[in-house]
């Protein structure tokens, strides 16, 4: 039996053993592959979705973000449950426990609406102070009754402290002094507005937002080199129109300089505000038509943690504290992949934000929806593949229109009111 047994092992199980092992293995290194490429497809997935959902927060949809991995930018943002109010007298104003009058603090600033020889509308807003009695008016008076000032009359200083909430954006009727907008947005549910407002006046507070076009801006000129995000006009329906071209964005230049991801942020949050507190005060509350160009962007891209992080905290941020101001959003130069995963998340959406979103892909159809929606007068040069077709103009590209001088004055203007320079950039 032991010689049978010996013999059998010989030529038999080897040969039986060796087949089987190798199909075996077959099998597992098969089953490995493919294991290793789903978890490539879905990490590329997660990624290539950042891209959608910057374009739905842009369209009014709150995204969701883990803010303990993103500490490095901003502190997580603390939700509360709810808000009181308190009532001061019968006739007296609201009082939120941050500090706030409903409709915004009105003596801080007014508006002053102009209209020059060429028809265009511009508001300058100054302090406004309450008059003080004063028990000597007889004395300066003389035998006329007219008032004499010994002192010739000073300018008063023109102030740009802006609130979060303010008249005509429905927060001076709301019983808690809510912006229509964070209602709209939490589809009517008062818990969640007032918690989003909360925060919303929270980060405000924290960041400086409130003044942040009052106070000089020496880096303006340095962030508008890195970070390409410029007003190149108003589209046909008069709307702001915002470009924003992440995929060139100088992350080099920005090294060179000392530039962080919280001083982008920043600098297209006084972007915003200008927007809304100079370009369009309102009431009511303006919206905007964003055109994001994807041109440069691609798998390597997603790859890049510093690019990806940068834009987690863009999409939470405009998503949070800036809710429904879009009007249309136009995803331009977009790869091929983009279209797949946003018919992924299409149905998930509203039909009032899918109405808003557009995704192309480059070529003559891309530049005849710009045109159309922008306005063959308005649509920047360097958005479309042929600039022929909008026939011989003499302006530069939109970085430079008339809306982008302005906003650099401005800042000049407050730098020159500081006694501050704009900060020299240091080339690489």
């Amino acid at each position: 039996l032991s010689i049978i047994v010996n013999h059998c092992r010989q030529w038999t199980l080897p040969s039986f053993t060796q087949k089987e092992q190798e199909t075996f293995n077959k099998k597992e290194a098969r089953k490995d592959k493919n294991k290793m490429s789903e978890e490539k497809k879905k990490k590329k997935a997660r990624n290539v979705l950042l891209f959608i959902w910057l374009a739905v927060c842009c369209s009014n949809v709150v995204v969701s973000v883990d803010s303990s991995s993103s500490s490095l930018l901003f502190k997580s943002q603390t939700r509360f449950s709810s808000i009181a109010t308190t009532m001061t007298g019968e006739t007296g104003p609201v009082v939120l426990p941050w500090g706030i009058p409903r409709g915004g603090d009105m003596s801080q600033s007014s508006s002053v609406e102009t209209v020059d020889e060429g028809g265009k509308v511009s508001i300058k807003y100054q302090e406004e102070e309450e008059e003080e009695p004063d028990d000597d008016n007889d004395n300066d008076r003389d035998s006329s009754g007219d008032i004499n000032n010994d002192e010739d009359d000073g300018e008063e200083e023109i102030s740009f402290i802006f609130t979060p909430s303010r008249v005509g954006d429905g927060s001076e009727s709301d019983p808690d002094g809510l912006p229509t907008r964070y209602l709209r947005m939490q589809k009517g549910d008062r818990e969640k507005a007032k918690a989003a407002f909360a925060a919303t006046v929270k980060w405000r507070e924290e960041n400086g937002v409130n003044a942040i076009l009052d106070r000089p801006y020496e880096t303006f000129e340095l962030l508008k080199r890195i970070f390409p995000a410029y007003i190149p006009g108003r589209d046909l329906s008069n709307n702001i129109v915002v470009v924003q071209r992440p995929g060139m964005i100088n992350y080099d230049l920005g090294h060179k300089n000392n530039v962080t991801g919280d001083d982008m942020l920043m600098h297209y949050v006084y972007i915003c505000e200008y927007c809304w507190n100079i370009l369009e005060p309102g009431p009511p509350d303006g919206v905007m038509t964003t055109v994001m160009d994807l041109k440069n962007i691609d798998f390597s891209t997603l790859k890049d943690k510093e690019q990806m992080y940068f834009l987690k905290k863009f999409v939470k941020m405009m998503s949070d504290h800036y809710p429904q101001r879009s009007y249309k959003t136009l995803i331009i130069n977009a790869p091929t992949w983009a279209n797949m995963v946003y018919k992924m998340v299409k149905p998930l959406l509203r039909e009032s934000t899918k109405k808003k979103i557009t995704i192309l892909n480059g070529g003559k159809k891309q530049d005849d929806l710009l045109i159309q929606i922008l306005g063959r007068d308005a649509v920047p040069k360097e958005l479309l593949e042929d600039p022929k077709s909008i026939g011989d103009r003499e302006d530069s590209d939109g970085a430079m229109s008339k809306i982008e001088e302005d906003l650099r004055s401005f800042c000049k203007d407050q730098l020159e009111r500081h006694g501050v320079a704009m900060q020299q950039i240091v080339e690489l």
